[in-house]
């Protein structure tokens, strides 16, 4: 498989969370890597997000239309979207994202931002949302929230076509007792190498 689709491991999710924090805009590259990271959006979903009015920053709505769906974020994507939020003050539409100018972004735009950080992090082949999404998706997989293990197998070929059965089964697991996040997952997996 090209290494541009091999998810992440916990050392280059630590590595390219740190290389976020080094870029023109570091609070909102950072919270676009734990958005996919911890929800599984996908590329045209990003410039969707919805804060919940009535949460205190630990639930985002992601999508749109009927399609819209409620993911609980993790601390560390909690705590991204609390830094966007302090330091990011204009918010389109209830939107998170937004440009300098206060716009929309472009998926391109925000395609390009994460290439960057890749690229700052060393991490082998291409980092886009993609490649995000199927860590994010093995992630849930070594969690156990997902059932049926033939998701892994479609998800290296055709990812779109597992979408809404694994997203599914993976909301679902949030309401579970002792749930972690994917990227709380990640990062507290990265810890436990770096200690061995």
């Amino acid at each position: 498989m090209a290494p541009s689709l091999v998810p992440l491991t916990p050392g280059e999710v630590t590595a390219v969370l740190a290389a976020a924090r080094h870029g023109r805009r570091p609070v909102l590259d950072r919270w676009l890597i734990a958005l996919v990271l911890d929800t599984g959006a996908r590329r045209g979903e990003l410039s969707t997000v919805t804060r919940c009015p009535e949460d205190a920053g630990h639930v985002v709505g992601v999508g749109a239309g009927p399609s819209e769906r409620l993911i609980r974020l993790g601390s560390e994507a909690s705590g991204a979207l609390a830094s966007l939020s302090a330091h990011e003050e204009r918010a389109t539409a209830g939107r998170v994202l937004s440009t300098c100018s206060g716009t929309i972004p472009t998926d391109g735009g925000l395609h390009e931002r994460i290439l960057q950080v890749g690229l700052r992090a060393g991490v082998m082949g291409s980092l886009t949302v993609r490649r995000l999404r199927r860590t994010w998706l093995a992630t849930v997989l070594q969690q156990g929230h997902l059932e049926d293990e033939s998701i892994a197998t479609l998800a290296d070929h055709h990812p779109e076509s597992l979408a809404r059965a694994s997203v599914t089964e993976a909301l679902a697991a949030q309401a579970a007792v002792g749930w972690q996040s994917p990227l709380d997952y990640l990062l507290a997996h990265a810890r436990i190498e770096r200690a061995a």
